[in-house]
């Protein structure tokens, strides 16, 4: 296919400030795509706690920060995360009004679970992926039905890794502005 490059002796389109800026634009979002890592709670910025942890105190913090999930970690790897299901279906399942002062997380470590949650998911990513790639799961998962609560970041998204980052969906509203 061979194309003219001038019609009657002019060229078809001729290239201007704004479509050289705005084409400059469009190289520098290509080659400068934001990463999970530039956008991320880092783990020295997390508020985290162990299978031993407070329950009580936890969410005490919570409230008192607006936290809405705290990961559970043991040697620095993700085994469970609580947030308000985790409380709720405690206090279902065991027909109670009052969290007592001494429970702790290993107590109610079977409503940490990462996998099969009932209102909300949590996926692992690489901590050096692309937001845009992370963006594009929790739009998938969400048109299946599912809500990805917050995206746990280990070294090649592994679950067996420590935790290096979070980001929950509010991060990368946060990030857009």
């Amino acid at each position: 296919m061979h194309h003219n490059e001038k019609i009657n002796k002019d060229f078809a389109i001729t290239p201007n400030d704004v479509m050289i800026n705005f084409i400059d634009s469009l190289i520098d979002k290509i080659e400068n795509r934001s990463r999970c890592s530039d956008i991320c709670i880092k783990k020295n910025d997390i508020y985290y706690q162990n299978i031993e942890g407070n329950v009580q105190a936890t969410i005490k913090v919570m409230r008192e920060n607006c936290f809405t999930h705290i990961p559970i970690l043991d040697d620095g790897i993700v085994i469970g995360v609580f947030d308000e299901n985790s409380v709720f279906n405690y206090i279902a399942d065991n027909e109670i009004v009052m969290i007592d002062s001494e429970l702790t997380f290993s107590d109610i470590k079977q409503y940490l679970s990462i996998d099969d949650r009932e209102m909300e998911s949590f996926v692992f990513m690489p901590y050096d992926s692309y937001v845009e790639e992370l963006e594009d799961f929790i739009e998938m998962e969400f048109k299946k039905g599912k809500r990805i609560g917050m995206a746990l970041l280990t070294s090649g998204g592994k679950k067996t890794s420590p935790l290096m980052g979070i980001i929950t969906p509010w991060d990368i509203i946060q990030s857009e502005r």
